[in-house]
């Protein structure tokens, strides 16, 4: 927060001033996730053309984990998950992806952040029933080391529903057994 430095001493009034000539909020990603796959196109032609590739699509599993991600790191974040994925493809098609580092527990159990109230209601509404969703079921999983029936019964859901949200959220049960305590 720049006007809270400025009344800490911290950062110079007259060089806010200056700076601040055209202001410009610029939401972080994951509040404008209309804007993922605009983006992922962009980035794919830059590295098509910068490393003779010639990625045409990327599956449904690739763009559902791109959806569903946090990005901390915003757009510069995803320019390095589609370069990483541009270079490692070995067909037309993006299907594996590398997260600069792996998404914990820790991570997806967190609370929003702060900035919930910058955003209209329902947003921030979705947005909390999704994180709450994919917290719950990877707890579920956690518990169950993978077993999605056992997880399924215990947490009321159906084994079917629960694949699909697996799905849904790039997750697989292969992540919740014994060795596996990070989601990727």
């Amino acid at each position: 927060d720049i006007k809270e430095k400025i009344r800490n001493g911290e950062f110079r009034l007259e060089l806010y001033y200056r700076l601040n000539v055209v202001p410009i909020k610029i939401p972080p990603l994951r509040e404008r996730v209309e804007d993922i796959p605009l983006l992922i196109n962009h980035f794919v032609e830059i590295f098509n053309r910068k490393m003779g590739k010639n990625i045409k699509k990327i599956s449904p599993q690739a763009m559902r984990q791109l959806m569903n991600y946090h990005w901390p790191g915003n757009v510069r974040e995803l320019e390095n998950v589609i370069e990483r994925a541009v270079v490692i493809s070995e067909s037309d098609t993006i299907d594996q992806l590398f997260f600069s580092k792996s998404v914990d527990e820790k991570e997806i159990l967190a609370p929003l952040s702060n900035g919930i109230l910058d955003m209209p209601f329902q947003l921030a509404k979705s947005m909390a029933l999704k994180r709450f969703e994919k917290a719950y079921i990877f707890e579920a999983l956690r518990r169950y080391e993978g077993n999605v029936s056992k997880a399924a019964k215990e947490t009321g859901m159906s084994s079917r529903t629960l694949w699909r949200k697996l799905k849904e959220y790039g997750l697989t049960r292969d992540q919740f057994r014994s060795g596996h305590e990070n989601m990727e």
